[in-house]
Protein backbone atom coordinates (compact mmCIF):
# COMPACT_ATOMS: atom_id res chain seq x y z
CA UNK A 1 0.00 0.00 0.00
CA UNK A 2 2.55 2.37 0.86
CA UNK A 3 4.42 1.73 -2.79
CA UNK A 4 1.11 2.22 -4.04
CA UNK A 5 1.04 5.58 -2.92
CA UNK A 6 4.79 7.00 -4.19
CA UNK A 7 3.25 5.23 -7.34
CA UNK A 8 0.24 7.49 -7.30
CA UNK A 9 2.42 10.47 -5.80
CA UNK A 10 5.12 10.15 -8.67
CA UNK A 11 2.06 9.87 -11.44
CA UNK A 12 0.58 12.77 -10.40
CA UNK A 13 3.76 14.86 -9.97
CA UNK A 14 4.67 13.29 -13.66
CA UNK A 15 1.17 14.71 -14.66
CA UNK A 16 1.45 17.84 -13.15
CA UNK A 17 5.23 18.84 -14.73
CA UNK A 18 3.82 17.79 -18.24
CA UNK A 19 0.78 20.14 -17.44
CA UNK A 20 3.42 23.03 -16.93
CA UNK A 21 5.64 21.81 -19.90
CA UNK A 22 3.17 22.05 -21.70
CA UNK A 23 1.24 25.45 -20.54
CA UNK A 24 4.64 27.18 -20.75
CA UNK A 25 4.99 25.91 -24.09
CA UNK A 26 2.19 27.58 -25.11
CA UNK A 27 3.66 31.08 -24.24
CA UNK A 28 6.91 29.89 -26.42
CA UNK A 29 6.43 32.47 -29.53
CA UNK A 30 7.45 35.96 -28.03
CA UNK A 31 7.69 39.47 -29.59
CA UNK A 32 9.88 42.63 -28.35
CA UNK A 33 7.55 44.71 -26.28
CA UNK A 34 10.04 47.48 -24.82
CA UNK A 35 13.78 48.12 -25.59
CA UNK A 36 16.24 50.95 -25.78
CA UNK A 37 19.58 50.59 -27.99
CA UNK A 38 22.11 52.50 -25.57
CA UNK A 39 22.93 52.68 -21.99
CA UNK A 40 21.91 55.92 -20.35
CA UNK A 41 24.17 58.14 -19.24
CA UNK A 42 25.37 58.04 -15.93
CA UNK A 43 25.37 54.19 -15.97
CA UNK A 44 28.13 51.53 -16.61
CA UNK A 45 27.43 47.78 -18.26
CA UNK A 46 29.19 45.50 -15.12
CA UNK A 47 28.06 42.07 -16.82
CA UNK A 48 25.77 39.40 -16.76
CA UNK A 49 23.14 39.79 -13.56
CA UNK A 50 23.51 36.67 -10.71
CA UNK A 51 21.27 34.21 -12.22
CA UNK A 52 19.45 33.66 -8.01
CA UNK A 53 19.65 37.48 -7.49
CA UNK A 54 15.82 38.51 -7.11
CA UNK A 55 14.09 40.92 -8.62
CA UNK A 56 10.88 42.47 -7.95
CA UNK A 57 8.60 43.62 -11.16
CA UNK A 58 5.47 45.74 -11.46
CA UNK A 59 3.03 44.05 -14.11
CA UNK A 60 0.71 47.03 -15.68
CA UNK A 61 -2.41 45.48 -16.87
CA UNK A 62 -3.73 47.08 -20.01
CA UNK A 63 -7.66 48.70 -18.33
CA UNK A 64 -10.37 48.34 -19.86
CA UNK A 65 -11.40 51.77 -21.20
CA UNK A 66 -8.83 54.63 -21.05
CA UNK A 67 -9.96 56.60 -23.82
CA UNK A 68 -13.60 57.05 -21.90
CA UNK A 69 -12.27 57.74 -18.37
CA UNK A 70 -10.27 60.62 -20.81
CA UNK A 71 -13.64 61.51 -22.26
CA UNK A 72 -15.14 61.74 -18.30
CA UNK A 73 -12.53 63.92 -17.16
CA UNK A 74 -13.06 66.67 -20.33
CA UNK A 75 -16.57 66.77 -19.72
CA UNK A 76 -17.14 66.77 -16.00
CA UNK A 77 -15.06 69.64 -15.52
CA UNK A 78 -17.15 71.93 -12.73
CA UNK A 79 -19.60 68.88 -12.84
CA UNK A 80 -19.60 65.90 -9.95
CA UNK A 81 -16.44 63.92 -10.20
CA UNK A 82 -16.33 60.44 -10.09
CA UNK A 83 -16.85 57.95 -7.07
CA UNK A 84 -14.35 55.63 -6.90
CA UNK A 85 -16.49 52.82 -7.80
CA UNK A 86 -17.27 54.86 -10.90
CA UNK A 87 -13.15 55.13 -11.97
CA UNK A 88 -12.57 51.71 -11.04
CA UNK A 89 -14.87 50.72 -14.06
CA UNK A 90 -12.67 52.89 -16.62
CA UNK A 91 -9.58 51.80 -14.94
CA UNK A 92 -10.08 47.81 -14.55
CA UNK A 93 -8.49 45.49 -16.31
CA UNK A 94 -10.90 42.85 -18.42
CA UNK A 95 -11.56 39.37 -17.61
CA UNK A 96 -9.51 38.16 -20.13
CA UNK A 97 -6.86 40.42 -19.29
CA UNK A 98 -6.58 39.13 -15.92
CA UNK A 99 -7.12 35.71 -16.58
CA UNK A 100 -4.67 35.64 -19.23
CA UNK A 101 -1.93 37.35 -17.55
CA UNK A 102 -1.73 35.18 -14.25
CA UNK A 103 -2.49 31.97 -16.15
CA UNK A 104 1.27 33.13 -17.51
CA UNK A 105 2.14 33.41 -13.98
CA UNK A 106 1.00 30.42 -12.69
CA UNK A 107 2.30 28.49 -15.63
CA UNK A 108 6.01 29.39 -14.29
CA UNK A 109 4.72 28.48 -10.81
CA UNK A 110 4.55 32.51 -9.96
CA UNK A 111 2.72 33.76 -7.03
CA UNK A 112 1.93 37.58 -7.76
CA UNK A 113 -0.01 40.22 -5.55
CA UNK A 114 -2.48 43.11 -7.02
CA UNK A 115 -0.80 46.23 -5.74
CA UNK A 116 -3.95 48.63 -6.87
CA UNK A 117 -8.12 48.43 -6.37
CA UNK A 118 -8.62 48.45 -9.75
CA UNK A 119 -6.52 45.67 -10.51
CA UNK A 120 -3.96 47.00 -13.28
CA UNK A 121 -1.13 47.10 -11.22
CA UNK A 122 0.24 43.13 -10.26
CA UNK A 123 3.30 42.68 -8.63
CA UNK A 124 5.72 39.53 -8.51
CA UNK A 125 8.84 38.57 -7.03
CA UNK A 126 11.52 35.89 -8.86
CA UNK A 127 15.15 35.33 -9.46
CA UNK A 128 16.91 37.26 -12.16
CA UNK A 129 17.17 33.47 -13.74
CA UNK A 130 13.71 32.95 -14.42
CA UNK A 131 13.14 36.59 -15.07
CA UNK A 132 14.93 36.00 -18.74
CA UNK A 133 12.84 32.95 -19.09
CA UNK A 134 9.71 34.64 -18.49
CA UNK A 135 10.74 37.77 -20.46
CA UNK A 136 12.81 36.50 -22.79
CA UNK A 137 15.38 38.99 -21.65
CA UNK A 138 18.97 39.33 -20.58
CA UNK A 139 19.25 41.12 -17.38
CA UNK A 140 22.48 42.66 -16.50
CA UNK A 141 24.73 44.31 -13.83
CA UNK A 142 25.04 48.02 -14.24
CA UNK A 143 26.93 50.51 -11.31
CA UNK A 144 24.76 54.07 -11.03
CA UNK A 145 27.89 56.31 -11.49
CA UNK A 146 26.10 58.53 -9.51
CA UNK A 147 25.84 56.79 -6.00
CA UNK A 148 28.01 53.55 -6.51
CA UNK A 149 25.23 51.27 -6.11
CA UNK A 150 24.62 47.88 -8.33
CA UNK A 151 21.64 47.82 -10.21
CA UNK A 152 19.89 45.42 -12.29
CA UNK A 153 17.91 46.24 -16.14
CA UNK A 154 17.92 45.05 -19.54
CA UNK A 155 17.68 46.67 -22.60
CA UNK A 156 14.61 44.66 -23.78
CA UNK A 157 12.45 41.97 -23.22
CA UNK A 158 9.96 40.19 -25.23
CA UNK A 159 6.09 39.20 -24.58
CA UNK A 160 3.94 36.04 -25.28
CA UNK A 161 2.36 36.69 -28.72
CA UNK A 162 -1.22 36.27 -26.70
CA UNK A 163 -0.26 38.80 -24.14
CA UNK A 164 0.46 41.75 -26.57
CA UNK A 165 -2.77 42.91 -26.27
CA UNK A 166 -3.06 42.46 -22.08
CA UNK A 167 0.10 43.89 -20.50
CA UNK A 168 0.79 47.54 -21.22
CA UNK A 169 4.36 47.35 -19.59
CA UNK A 170 7.19 45.65 -17.03
CA UNK A 171 8.82 47.45 -14.65
CA UNK A 172 11.77 48.20 -13.67
CA UNK A 173 13.12 46.23 -17.23
CA UNK A 174 14.13 49.11 -19.52
CA UNK A 175 13.50 52.02 -17.09
CA UNK A 176 16.98 53.18 -15.14
CA UNK A 177 16.39 54.59 -12.22
CA UNK A 178 15.09 58.14 -12.41
CA UNK A 179 16.73 60.92 -10.45
CA UNK A 180 13.94 63.21 -9.61
CA UNK A 181 14.94 67.15 -9.09
CA UNK A 182 13.00 69.50 -6.68
CA UNK A 183 12.21 72.94 -8.97
CA UNK A 184 13.61 75.95 -6.86
CA UNK A 185 16.21 75.06 -4.61
CA UNK A 186 18.30 77.89 -5.70
CA UNK A 187 19.45 80.31 -2.79
CA UNK A 188 19.94 83.52 -3.28
CA UNK A 189 22.21 86.36 -1.31
CA UNK A 190 20.18 89.58 -0.74
CA UNK A 191 22.39 91.65 -2.22
CA UNK A 192 21.94 89.90 -5.46
CA UNK A 193 18.12 90.42 -5.51
CA UNK A 194 16.82 93.04 -7.93
CA UNK A 195 13.35 94.49 -7.41
CA UNK A 196 10.91 96.31 -9.99
CA UNK A 197 7.86 97.64 -8.60
CA UNK A 198 7.43 100.50 -11.21
CA UNK A 199 3.77 100.37 -13.41
CA UNK A 200 1.48 98.54 -11.17
CA UNK A 201 -2.00 100.80 -10.23
CA UNK A 202 -1.89 99.38 -7.02
CA UNK A 203 1.69 98.81 -5.61
CA UNK A 204 2.86 96.20 -3.25
CA UNK A 205 5.15 97.18 0.06
CA UNK A 206 7.58 98.84 -0.89
CA UNK A 207 9.76 95.91 0.41
CA UNK A 208 8.54 93.62 -2.58
CA UNK A 209 10.98 95.32 -4.64
CA UNK A 210 14.15 93.44 -2.93
CA UNK A 211 11.99 90.43 -1.61
CA UNK A 212 8.91 88.83 -2.33
CA UNK A 213 6.97 87.42 1.27
CA UNK A 214 3.22 86.71 1.37
CA UNK A 215 1.90 89.93 2.20
CA UNK A 216 3.49 90.80 -1.71
CA UNK A 217 1.66 87.93 -3.40
CA UNK A 218 -1.44 88.98 -0.93
CA UNK A 219 -1.85 92.20 -3.28
CA UNK A 220 -0.63 91.20 -6.18
CA UNK A 221 -2.83 88.25 -6.82
CA UNK A 222 -5.90 89.51 -4.36
CA UNK A 223 -5.83 86.80 -2.71
CA UNK A 224 -8.10 87.36 0.77
CA UNK A 225 -6.36 87.75 4.22
CA UNK A 226 -8.99 86.25 5.87
CA UNK A 227 -11.06 83.37 4.40
CA UNK A 228 -13.32 81.28 6.23
CA UNK A 229 -14.22 78.57 4.22
CA UNK A 230 -16.42 76.26 5.88
CA UNK A 231 -14.72 73.95 8.65
CA UNK A 232 -16.95 71.23 8.08
CA UNK A 233 -16.32 70.58 4.13
CA UNK A 234 -13.35 72.42 4.21
CA UNK A 235 -10.60 72.41 0.81
CA UNK A 236 -7.33 70.53 1.75
CA UNK A 237 -4.14 70.23 0.24
CA UNK A 238 -1.65 68.10 0.02
CA UNK A 239 2.33 68.50 -0.61
CA UNK A 240 4.78 65.35 -1.80
CA UNK A 241 8.42 65.57 -0.82
CA UNK A 242 11.19 63.31 -1.85
CA UNK A 243 14.90 63.16 -1.38
CA UNK A 244 15.06 64.07 2.40
CA UNK A 245 13.37 67.08 2.03
CA UNK A 246 12.13 67.71 5.40
CA UNK A 247 9.64 70.56 6.35
CA UNK A 248 10.57 72.29 9.69
CA UNK A 249 7.82 72.88 12.35
CA UNK A 250 10.38 75.63 14.12
CA UNK A 251 11.00 77.53 10.77
CA UNK A 252 6.87 77.44 10.11
CA UNK A 253 7.05 79.27 13.28
CA UNK A 254 9.15 81.86 12.88
CA UNK A 255 8.17 82.58 9.13
CA UNK A 256 4.95 82.87 10.65
CA UNK A 257 5.79 85.12 13.44
CA UNK A 258 8.31 87.16 10.54
CA UNK A 259 6.11 87.55 7.95
CA UNK A 260 2.13 86.87 8.75
CA UNK A 261 2.03 88.24 12.37
CA UNK A 262 -1.81 88.60 12.11
CA UNK A 263 -2.04 84.51 12.00
CA UNK A 264 -1.11 82.35 15.01
CA UNK A 265 2.18 81.21 15.22
CA UNK A 266 1.27 77.69 16.44
CA UNK A 267 0.02 76.77 12.77
CA UNK A 268 0.82 73.36 11.33
CA UNK A 269 0.93 70.71 9.12
CA UNK A 270 0.26 67.05 9.07
CA UNK A 271 2.92 64.34 7.71
CA UNK A 272 1.63 61.13 6.32
CA UNK A 273 4.88 58.55 4.99
CA UNK A 274 5.16 56.14 2.34
CA UNK A 275 8.54 53.92 1.33
CA UNK A 276 10.00 54.46 4.93
CA UNK A 277 9.66 58.45 4.72
CA UNK A 278 10.57 60.09 8.11
CA UNK A 279 10.39 63.78 9.15
CA UNK A 280 13.66 64.68 11.55
CA UNK A 281 13.47 68.08 12.93
CA UNK A 282 16.77 69.00 13.14
CA UNK A 283 17.81 72.28 11.64
CA UNK A 284 20.85 71.04 10.54
CA UNK A 285 18.16 68.75 8.04
CA UNK A 286 15.92 71.63 7.13
CA UNK A 287 14.33 70.79 3.59
CA UNK A 288 14.65 74.29 1.23
CA UNK A 289 12.13 72.77 -1.17
CA UNK A 290 9.60 71.44 1.68
CA UNK A 291 10.03 74.32 3.87
CA UNK A 292 9.18 76.61 0.92
CA UNK A 293 6.18 74.53 0.39
CA UNK A 294 4.65 74.61 3.82
CA UNK A 295 5.64 78.41 4.86
CA UNK A 296 3.67 79.67 1.93
CA UNK A 297 1.43 77.18 1.43
CA UNK A 298 0.17 78.02 5.19
CA UNK A 299 1.07 81.91 4.88
CA UNK A 300 -1.16 82.34 2.00
CA UNK A 301 -3.97 79.80 2.87
CA UNK A 302 -4.03 80.05 6.59
CA UNK A 303 -7.21 78.09 6.99
CA UNK A 304 -6.46 74.99 4.33
CA UNK A 305 -5.91 71.86 6.12
CA UNK A 306 -1.94 70.96 4.93
CA UNK A 307 -0.95 67.46 4.61
CA UNK A 308 2.83 66.74 3.84
CA UNK A 309 3.06 63.19 2.39
CA UNK A 310 7.07 62.35 2.36
CA UNK A 311 8.20 59.62 -0.19
CA UNK A 312 11.06 57.75 1.96
CA UNK A 313 14.06 55.61 0.16
CA UNK A 314 12.29 52.47 0.19
CA UNK A 315 10.81 51.96 -2.77
CA UNK A 316 11.02 49.52 -5.78
CA UNK A 317 9.35 51.62 -8.11
CA UNK A 318 12.56 53.03 -10.03
CA UNK A 319 11.32 56.58 -9.96
CA UNK A 320 11.99 57.60 -6.61
CA UNK A 321 8.24 56.70 -5.82
CA UNK A 322 6.74 58.44 -8.01
CA UNK A 323 4.60 55.29 -9.05
CA UNK A 324 4.09 54.46 -5.54
CA UNK A 325 2.85 58.44 -4.48
CA UNK A 326 0.10 57.96 -7.54
CA UNK A 327 -0.95 54.63 -5.88
CA UNK A 328 -1.07 56.14 -2.46
CA UNK A 329 -3.22 58.55 -3.33
CA UNK A 330 -5.80 56.62 -4.90
CA UNK A 331 -6.04 54.35 -2.37
CA UNK A 332 -7.04 57.19 -0.05
CA UNK A 333 -10.54 57.44 1.31
CA UNK A 334 -10.36 61.07 1.53
CA UNK A 335 -7.62 62.39 -0.27
CA UNK A 336 -7.15 66.09 -0.61
CA UNK A 337 -8.27 68.03 -3.61
CA UNK A 338 -5.05 69.54 -4.59
CA UNK A 339 -2.14 68.02 -4.72
CA UNK A 340 1.52 69.66 -5.54
CA UNK A 341 4.18 67.85 -6.72
CA UNK A 342 7.30 70.19 -6.46
CA UNK A 343 9.62 67.95 -7.88
CA UNK A 344 10.16 65.83 -11.81
CA UNK A 345 12.58 65.10 -14.65
CA UNK A 346 13.37 65.54 -18.24
CA UNK A 347 10.54 63.61 -20.31
CA UNK A 348 13.67 61.83 -21.76
CA UNK A 349 14.49 60.34 -18.62
CA UNK A 350 12.02 57.51 -18.60
CA UNK A 351 10.27 55.00 -21.60
CA UNK A 352 7.75 56.70 -23.29
CA UNK A 353 5.44 54.08 -22.20
CA UNK A 354 6.08 54.41 -18.60
CA UNK A 355 5.76 57.79 -19.01
CA UNK A 356 1.88 57.19 -20.62
CA UNK A 357 1.18 54.51 -17.66
CA UNK A 358 1.82 57.79 -14.92
CA UNK A 359 0.21 60.41 -17.12
CA UNK A 360 -2.42 58.03 -16.67
CA UNK A 361 -2.54 57.68 -12.76
CA UNK A 362 -2.29 61.83 -12.69
CA UNK A 363 -5.71 61.12 -15.49
CA UNK A 364 -7.20 58.46 -12.17
CA UNK A 365 -6.56 61.35 -9.66
CA UNK A 366 -8.28 64.35 -11.79
CA UNK A 367 -11.08 61.88 -12.57
CA UNK A 368 -11.68 61.70 -8.86
CA UNK A 369 -11.75 65.41 -8.47
CA UNK A 370 -8.02 66.35 -7.75
CA UNK A 371 -6.56 69.39 -9.22
CA UNK A 372 -2.58 67.75 -9.58
CA UNK A 373 0.01 70.53 -9.94
CA UNK A 374 3.72 70.52 -10.86
CA UNK A 375 6.38 72.87 -11.39
CA UNK A 376 7.55 73.61 -15.33
CA UNK A 377 11.10 73.34 -14.21
CA UNK A 378 14.38 75.46 -14.05
CA UNK A 379 16.23 75.13 -17.30
CA UNK A 380 14.30 77.39 -19.37
CA UNK A 381 13.90 75.24 -23.33
CA UNK A 382 17.00 72.81 -21.71
CA UNK A 383 15.01 70.77 -19.16
CA UNK A 384 15.13 70.33 -15.82
CA UNK A 385 18.19 72.26 -15.30
CA UNK A 386 20.09 73.56 -17.88
CA UNK A 387 22.24 71.52 -20.05
CA UNK A 388 23.61 71.02 -22.90
CA UNK A 389 21.51 70.42 -26.02
CA UNK A 390 20.53 70.42 -29.71
CA UNK A 391 17.21 70.08 -29.54
CA UNK A 392 14.93 71.64 -26.92
CA UNK A 393 14.27 69.45 -23.85
CA UNK A 394 10.48 68.94 -22.26
CA UNK A 395 10.08 68.11 -18.68
CA UNK A 396 8.11 65.46 -17.31
CA UNK A 397 5.40 65.54 -15.71
CA UNK A 398 4.54 69.00 -16.88
CA UNK A 399 4.11 67.33 -20.51
CA UNK A 400 1.61 64.98 -19.35
CA UNK A 401 -1.69 66.92 -20.43
CA UNK A 402 -3.49 65.59 -17.32
CA UNK A 403 -1.80 68.00 -15.06
CA UNK A 404 -1.26 71.26 -14.48
CA UNK A 405 1.95 73.12 -15.37
CA UNK A 406 3.14 76.41 -13.35
CA UNK A 407 5.83 78.70 -14.98
CA UNK A 408 7.45 81.25 -13.39
CA UNK A 409 8.30 84.60 -13.28
CA UNK A 410 9.77 87.44 -11.90
CA UNK A 411 9.54 91.35 -10.60
CA UNK A 412 6.74 93.60 -10.76
CA UNK A 413 4.51 94.12 -12.85
CA UNK A 414 5.94 90.40 -13.63
CA UNK A 415 7.52 89.39 -16.65
CA UNK A 416 8.55 85.84 -17.35
CA UNK A 417 11.49 84.18 -15.68
CA UNK A 418 14.74 83.39 -17.96
CA UNK A 419 14.74 79.65 -15.82
CA UNK A 420 10.96 78.77 -17.03
CA UNK A 421 10.96 75.66 -18.57
CA UNK A 422 8.48 75.52 -21.22
CA UNK A 423 7.89 74.01 -24.42
CA UNK A 424 6.16 70.55 -26.15
CA UNK A 425 6.32 67.46 -25.30
CA UNK A 426 7.85 64.63 -27.37
CA UNK A 427 5.45 61.70 -26.03
CA UNK A 428 1.79 63.25 -25.52
CA UNK A 429 -0.31 65.31 -28.47
CA UNK A 430 -2.02 68.17 -27.87
CA UNK A 431 -4.94 68.23 -25.69
CA UNK A 432 -8.29 70.17 -27.44
CA UNK A 433 -8.67 72.43 -24.59
CA UNK A 434 -5.14 74.24 -25.35
CA UNK A 435 -5.23 73.70 -29.56
CA UNK A 436 -6.81 77.37 -29.94
CA UNK A 437 -4.20 78.92 -27.84
CA UNK A 438 -1.00 77.14 -28.45
CA UNK A 439 -2.19 77.27 -32.48
CA UNK A 440 -2.16 80.90 -32.20
CA UNK A 441 0.87 80.83 -30.76
CA UNK A 442 2.67 78.84 -33.19
CA UNK A 443 1.37 81.54 -35.81
CA UNK A 444 2.98 84.18 -33.99
CA UNK A 445 6.33 82.78 -33.82
CA UNK A 446 6.49 81.60 -37.50
CA UNK A 447 9.74 79.36 -38.24
CA UNK A 448 11.79 80.55 -34.82
CA UNK A 449 13.74 77.62 -33.18
CA UNK A 450 12.21 75.43 -36.57
CA UNK A 451 13.57 71.50 -36.02
CA UNK A 452 13.71 71.68 -32.20
CA UNK A 453 10.52 71.07 -30.73
CA UNK A 454 7.85 69.16 -32.09
CA UNK A 455 4.88 71.66 -33.12
CA UNK A 456 1.77 68.91 -32.81
CA UNK A 457 2.49 68.15 -29.35
CA UNK A 458 0.97 68.91 -25.90
CA UNK A 459 2.50 72.49 -24.94
CA UNK A 460 3.73 73.85 -21.34
CA UNK A 461 3.04 75.13 -18.89
CA UNK A 462 0.16 76.04 -18.53
CA UNK A 463 -0.11 79.09 -16.48
CA UNK A 464 2.61 81.22 -13.87
CA UNK A 465 3.31 82.54 -11.01
CA UNK A 466 6.27 84.66 -8.93
CA UNK A 467 9.48 82.36 -8.78
CA UNK A 468 12.22 84.28 -8.01
CA UNK A 469 13.43 86.36 -4.75
CA UNK A 470 10.95 84.28 -2.53
CA UNK A 471 12.01 84.97 1.04
CA UNK A 472 11.94 81.67 3.34
CA UNK A 473 12.97 80.51 6.38
CA UNK A 474 15.52 77.52 6.20
CA UNK A 475 17.72 76.48 9.73
CA UNK A 476 16.39 79.25 11.42
CA UNK A 477 18.34 81.67 9.10
CA UNK A 478 16.83 83.64 6.57
CA UNK A 479 17.00 83.46 2.82
CA UNK A 480 15.69 83.58 -0.45
CA UNK A 481 14.61 80.58 -3.00
CA UNK A 482 14.41 81.23 -6.75
CA UNK A 483 12.49 78.11 -9.22
CA UNK A 484 9.46 77.18 -10.40
CA UNK A 485 8.95 74.69 -7.31
CA UNK A 486 8.10 78.29 -5.36
CA UNK A 487 5.12 79.60 -8.45
CA UNK A 488 3.73 76.18 -8.15
CA UNK A 489 3.61 76.43 -4.57
CA UNK A 490 1.33 79.86 -4.68
CA UNK A 491 -0.62 78.92 -7.52
CA UNK A 492 -1.93 75.84 -5.56
CA UNK A 493 -2.40 77.91 -2.73
CA UNK A 494 -5.02 80.33 -5.05
CA UNK A 495 -6.47 76.62 -6.37
CA UNK A 496 -6.95 75.61 -2.17
CA UNK A 497 -8.07 78.90 -1.45
CA UNK A 498 -11.01 79.15 -4.63
CA UNK A 499 -11.88 75.07 -3.48
CA UNK A 500 -12.60 76.16 -0.07
CA UNK A 501 -15.00 79.32 -1.52
CA UNK A 502 -16.98 76.92 -3.71
CA UNK A 503 -17.69 74.89 -0.92
CA UNK A 504 -18.53 77.11 1.58
CA UNK A 505 -21.13 78.89 -0.54
CA UNK A 506 -22.26 75.16 -2.14
CA UNK A 507 -21.25 76.30 -5.41
CA UNK A 508 -20.91 72.90 -6.95
CA UNK A 509 -17.96 70.34 -6.94
CA UNK A 510 -14.66 71.93 -6.53
CA UNK A 511 -12.42 72.80 -9.31
CA UNK A 512 -10.45 69.58 -9.84
CA UNK A 513 -8.74 69.35 -13.44
CA UNK A 514 -8.45 72.78 -14.03
CA UNK A 515 -7.17 73.06 -17.77
CA UNK A 516 -10.28 73.12 -19.75
CA UNK A 517 -11.51 75.07 -17.53
CA UNK A 518 -8.56 77.88 -17.21
CA UNK A 519 -7.79 78.29 -21.05
CA UNK A 520 -11.24 79.61 -21.23
CA UNK A 521 -11.11 82.00 -18.13
CA UNK A 522 -10.77 85.27 -17.44
CA UNK A 523 -8.80 85.20 -14.72
CA UNK A 524 -4.89 85.57 -15.94
CA UNK A 525 -2.56 88.46 -15.84
CA UNK A 526 -1.30 87.78 -19.47
CA UNK A 527 3.01 87.82 -19.22
CA UNK A 528 4.34 89.66 -22.78
CA UNK A 529 8.16 90.11 -22.00
CA UNK A 530 10.72 87.72 -21.28
CA UNK A 531 12.04 84.10 -22.56
CA UNK A 532 13.51 81.33 -21.53
CA UNK A 533 17.07 80.31 -23.49
CA UNK A 534 18.65 77.42 -24.00
CA UNK A 535 20.12 75.04 -26.15
CA UNK A 536 22.28 77.77 -27.72
CA UNK A 537 19.27 79.66 -28.38
CA UNK A 538 16.74 82.43 -27.05
CA UNK A 539 13.89 79.86 -26.51
CA UNK A 540 10.38 80.84 -26.62
CA UNK A 541 9.94 84.40 -26.24
CA UNK A 542 6.44 85.70 -24.09
CA UNK A 543 3.70 86.99 -26.17
CA UNK A 544 -0.03 88.15 -26.12
CA UNK A 545 -2.12 85.21 -24.86
CA UNK A 546 -0.51 81.69 -24.23
CA UNK A 547 3.29 81.33 -24.98
CA UNK A 548 5.69 78.77 -23.91
CA UNK A 549 7.17 80.37 -21.31
CA UNK A 550 4.20 81.65 -18.62
CA UNK A 551 1.19 79.54 -20.28
CA UNK A 552 -1.72 81.57 -19.91
CA UNK A 553 -0.28 83.76 -17.60
CA UNK A 554 -0.27 84.37 -13.65
CA UNK A 555 -3.58 83.80 -11.77
CA UNK A 556 -5.72 86.35 -9.68
CA UNK A 557 -8.03 85.14 -6.70
CA UNK A 558 -11.30 84.43 -8.09
CA UNK A 559 -14.27 84.89 -4.82
CA UNK A 560 -17.82 83.53 -5.19
CA UNK A 561 -18.85 85.90 -7.23
CA UNK A 562 -16.39 84.46 -10.31
CA UNK A 563 -16.87 81.31 -9.44
CA UNK A 564 -19.84 79.63 -10.91
CA UNK A 565 -18.73 81.67 -14.20
CA UNK A 566 -15.65 79.01 -14.72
Amino acid sequence: MFALNINICAFIALQIGITIVLTQSSFASFITHERRDTIPTGFTLIGPADGSSMLTLRINLISNNMPGLESELYNTARKAHLSKEELTAFVSPTNETTTSVTDWLSSFGIDFTTTSSAGNWLQITVNVGTANQLLNANFMSFNDDSTGKEIVRTLSYSLPTQLQPHIRLIHPTVVFPVKVKPFGSTLKQKSDIPGNIAGRATAPPASCAEEITPTCLLDLYGIPLSPTPNPQTASRLAIAEFHNQFPQKADLVAFLKAFRPDLPSNLTFNVEFIDGGSDPQNPSEAGIVANLNVQYTIGLAPTIPVTVIIVGPDNTDGIDGFLDLINFVLEQPNPAQVLLIPFGFNEPDVTSTMAQALCDGYMQLGGLGITVIFPSGNGGVAGVESEQCTTFIPTFPSSCPFVTSVGGTTGIPEVAADFSSGGFSNIFTRPDYQTTAVEKYLSLIGDLNAGKFNKSSRAFPDVSALAENIVIIVGGTEDAVAGTEASATIFASIIALINAEIIAGGLGPVLGFLNPLFYIADIFNDITSGDNPGCDTDGFPALVGWDAISGIGSTNFVGTSSITKL
